[in-house]
């Protein structure tokens, strides 16, 4: 099951993401950089590089990208002086709400062109896969500490 359930991730994902670039100039990691921003508020740099699964470099140059887009603003980050937060800005806020109804567009589209049994089967294996997910979350969550030491080592 697991390798049936990865291919079909896989395949789904990159067919959004190729749609999805054909009709915006904005990455699939901006958007999901744009959505964090937008969900859970200001973050820092570390926070989003740990979010994303990517580097700080390559978070710093995605950063750099969205504040000249004006899409997100760096801010001195109160607890830590030698920190920044990064915040979604109302033009980040206008994009992310396109790119997020051209998404639903487009599964709706795809959606309305199966069987309603495939549609009702789809709609049941949601709550199973949101379970999945939040456990998923919760044991990254939980190993973080012990990476971290892992990486210092």
């Amino acid at each position: 099951m697991a390798v049936d359930l990865r291919e079909r991730l896989t395949a789904l994902t990159l067919l959004l993401r190729r749609e999805m670039s054909d009709r915006f100039a904005v990455s699939v990691v901006q958007a999901q950089v744009l959505r964090t921003l937008a969900a859970e508020g200001p973050q820092r740099l570390v926070d989003l590089v740990r979010e994303q699964g990517t580097s700080q470099p390559s978070m710093t140059v995605l950063v750099d990208r969205l504040e000249r887009r004006g899409w997100a603003e760096r801010h001195a980050d109160p607890a830590d002086r030698r920190a920044v937060r990064v915040s979604i800005t109302a033009a980040g806020v206008r994009v992310l709400d396109k790119v997020l109804a051209v998404r639903t567009g487009l599964l709706d589209r795809r959606l309305a062109a199966l069987s309603t049994s495939d549609r009702h089967a789809i709609e049941a294996a949601l709550p199973a896969l949101e379970r999945l997910e939040n456990h998923w979350r919760a044991e990254l969550a939980a190993e973080q500490p012990s990476r971290r030491q892992d990486r210092a080592s």
